[in-house]
């Protein structure tokens, strides 16, 4: 499956396995930034690309979605919960360590 997002691998079929390998393990969440990427390699750089930035920016963006982040704007209260999380588990990947209160 390297080979196909290294991009050298020729195999049409390997490469379209590797794609969907790829698209399966990804949050529905995220798919927004692959679903026009049409092979392995693509997908994989675009969410080096989305993902990569560890930086200043990247964590005041995801405490301004934690804290702003409302119950009556999501679809049910399991959606509310896992955006919660999941945010904060972001947060806690760059080393901010978020409470659990």
């Amino acid at each position: 499956m390297w080979g196909c997002v290294e991009g050298t691998e020729a195999d049409e079929r390997k490469m379209a396995k590797a794609k969907s390998k790829l698209i399966l393990c990804v949050d529905p969440i995220n798919y927004s930034h692959i679903q026009s990427a049409s092979t392995a390699k693509e997908v994989w750089e675009r969410l080096q690309t989305v993902f990569e930035d560890n930086g200043l920016t990247r964590k005041v963006s995801l405490l301004r979605k934690l804290v702003t982040t409302q119950l009556d704007k999501c679809g049910s209260v399991e959606e509310y919960v896992n955006e919660i999380i999941t945010t904060a588990y972001k947060l806690n990947g760059l080393g901010l360590l978020v409470p659990d209160e």
